[in-house]
């Protein structure tokens, strides 16, 4: 049974009790919201147990907008794989892998228009290489799609990092268009990708070393010209070294102002070559550039400075701060051109060098109130005695994806929550997703608490086609009374990487 890859559509989440006064390091208010739309099955009848069917209370409107074998659209950051214009218009790109084995893969676009209407159900191909993937999105020069992906042309080749571009809006006549290449490196991929307000092309891509040592993450730009449908690129320059695949960027609307974001290992001697290192003990970095043009890596700010361990304080303290970030960030920038980041803690002890099998939160900040970090879900109910495992590169909440309704000025922040219930673990022994959104009617500093949307169980010893595992949500910058959300729905909760 193949994995759906569906477009969601939420209405707006309206606040219906007011929030507590600020503190630092709050809890997520017990904030239910009022939620209208269609409650519509979000999968294949075919795979669909019938008994089920009355039980799922699903929100908003769905919409299959494609299929695919690759039930992991991205290791860590996810970026943005929809967009949403303000004449209408939602577009969509996504890794497909046409076949059981995901020999074939590669990128496809669809999009719906304003009423409501799909241009290719099931969606259409983007490149003909032998093989692509990983792919992210922007919208602009009047509605053209730009999805940016890594590809090869040669069978077994390198895979390296390129940007597709429409010929005119909404036509699927897509060009690609490769970025450079960099002295001594044979694999710049994974890449994120955002239009700053002079329509250049801000792209953030990771090297691929093939190990577990430590590796880079590389920036670019690319202007693209109308008159010849083409991108040119500056050279890749270095930007840092990560041991995770969490790398964002993003871009104001009103100013110059561009931001991107890292993990970096605070392991000793990071990043020195032939370090053991740790995928788990990260800070946040972020590096704000005010005109876009010439970022100063060297001036990055180290977002969260966790407390390090200090060994002769008592036992169970002598750690200092127990979390972490761990893969996965989200960057934006409001309408009043504040950032905004939204981040994954697990829990980590860096003397004993573990944390717990799945337990996170994950956490908002804003440069508009910089001392303060907002939980935005917290996922530690059940640390101390479930020891269900969520899978490589998962924790139990994860996968933040922030976005502004510029009427009204609420944040959302969707995200995905295993449901981690020792009942409905699937036939491959992983628990299966949902899809969470929470409101913040204050700027970030409180958030309301995160509302299923999906609302799906997964039988117990679920059998492949019968899980309910939603996975790899985004959603799109803009709000319009509606947030349009996109996710993978896999009918088999199993980990392609064991």
């Amino acid at each position: 049974m193949k994995h759906l890859i569906i477009s969601l559509t939420l209405m707006t989440l309206i606040p219906v009790f007011s929030f507590a006064s600020t503190k630092p390091l709050k809890t997520p208010m017990v904030n239910y919201p009022v939620m209208t739309g269609n409650e519509v099955y979000p999968g294949s009848p075919k795979s669909t147990p019938p008994l089920l069917l009355d039980n799922l209370d699903v929100i908003g409107e769905i919409d299959t907008i494609g299929t695919t074998w690759v039930k992991i659209q991205h290791n860590g950051t996810i970026g943005r794989m929809i967009e949403r214009s303000t004449d209408g218009y939602t577009d969509f790109v996504w890794m497909n892998g046409l076949d059981y084995g995901v020999i074939n893969r590669h990128i496809y676009y669809n999009f719906i228009d304003p009423l409501g209407v799909q241009a290719w159900p099931g969606g259409y191909p983007v490149e003909s290489s032998q093989r692509a993937g990983y792919t992210t999105m922007d919208v602009d020069f009047n509605g053209i799609a730009f999805p940016a992906f890594h590809w090869t042309n040669t069978p077994g080749g390198d895979f390296w990092t390129a940007v597709a571009t429409d010929f005119f809006a909404h036509t699927g006549t897509f060009i690609t268009y490769e970025t450079l290449p960099y002295a001594g490196v044979d694999k710049i991929i994974w890449p994120k990708v955002q239009f700053d307000r002079n329509q250049v092309l801000q792209i953030v891509s990771t090297e691929n070393p093939g190990g577990f040592e430590s590796y880079r993450h590389f920036y670019t730009t690319g202007t693209y010209n109308p008159l010849t449908y083409s991108i040119v690129y500056e050279p890749w320059e270095e930007m840092t070294w990560t041991m995770t695949i969490a790398g964002d960027v993003a871009a104001s609307d009103i100013s110059d102002r561009v931001a991107y974001g890292w993990t970096y290992c605070r392991d000793d001697g990071f990043p020195a070559p032939g370090g053991d290192y740790s995928q788990y003990n990260n800070d946040i970095h972020i590096l704000i550039d005010d005109d876009g043009l010439d970022p100063d890596w060297s001036q990055a700010v180290n977002l969260t400075d966790f407390i390090p361990p200090i060994p002769f304080w008592p036992p169970f303290t002598q750690n200092g701060d127990t979390l972490r970030a761990y893969t996965d960030m989200s960057l934006f920038f409001d309408q009043d051109d504040y950032l905004h980041v939204a981040f994954t803690t697990p829990s980590y002890f860096e003397i004993q060098g573990i944390m717990y099998w799945h337990a996170s939160i994950i956490w908002h900040w804003t440069e508009q109130y910089p001392d303060e970090f907002v939980m935005i879900h917290n996922a530690f109910d059940d640390f101390w005695w479930n020891t269900v495992d969520c899978g490589t590169w998962n924790v139990k909440a994860q996968r933040p994806s922030l976005a502004q309704d510029p009427s009204t000025g609420y944040l959302y922040c969707s995200y995905q929550v295993f449901d981690c219930d020792t009942n409905a673990i699937s036939a491959g022994d992983l628990p299966s997703g949902e899809v969470f959104v929470s409101v913040s009617t204050d700027g970030g500093m409180n958030w309301a608490l995160g509302t299923n949307i999906t609302q799906t169980v997964t039988p117990d010893n679920g059998a492949p086609g019968s899980c309910f595992n939603e996975i790899c949500p985004n959603m799109a910058k803009l709000v319009d009374g509606t947030c349009h959300i996109m996710y993978v729905m896999d009918h088999d909760a199993a980990d392609p990487y064991r």
